[in-house]
């Protein structure tokens, strides 16, 4: 790959990291093309050389995304339903870091007020 082609693909890399933080702090309503653009220093113009639209480039993080899981699903031996589950509560327990846990049998367990209920 030469230097011009090894740039665009880096550009587009940028877009796209942009876009996907945009996306999650605003929501892809909510987003515009120009604040993508404004984030990675480019005109709007340049962004659609790119991206022909902001569906276009939302369908490419949800392409990468998925590709990503599948492929992290397929090194994974537990069953499907199993990994869908430890990785929800992965994602769900992110911010758990100010609830208040309690120990049971060597699983935490957020306090929700349901005996045993296993929310991270």
């Amino acid at each position: 790959m030469n230097t011009r082609d090894q740039q665009k693909e880096k550009r587009r890399e940028e877009i796209l990291l942009a876009g996907l933080d945009l996306f999650v702090k605003k929501g892809y309503a909510a987003t515009k093309t120009s604040d993508i653009a404004k984030a990675v220093n480019m005109s709007d113009g340049l962004l659609f050389h790119y991206f022909a639209t902001k569906e276009s480039l939302y369908e490419e993080l949800i392409r990468i995304g998925t590709e990503s899981s599948q492929a992290w699903m397929e090194t994974d031996e537990r069953s499907p339903l199993n990994f869908f589950t430890d990785v929800t509560n992965q994602i769900l327990c992110i911010d758990c870091a100010g609830v208040e846990k309690q120990h049971d049998a060597g699983t935490d367990y957020a306090d929700s007020g349901v005996p045993g209920d296993p929310l991270c």
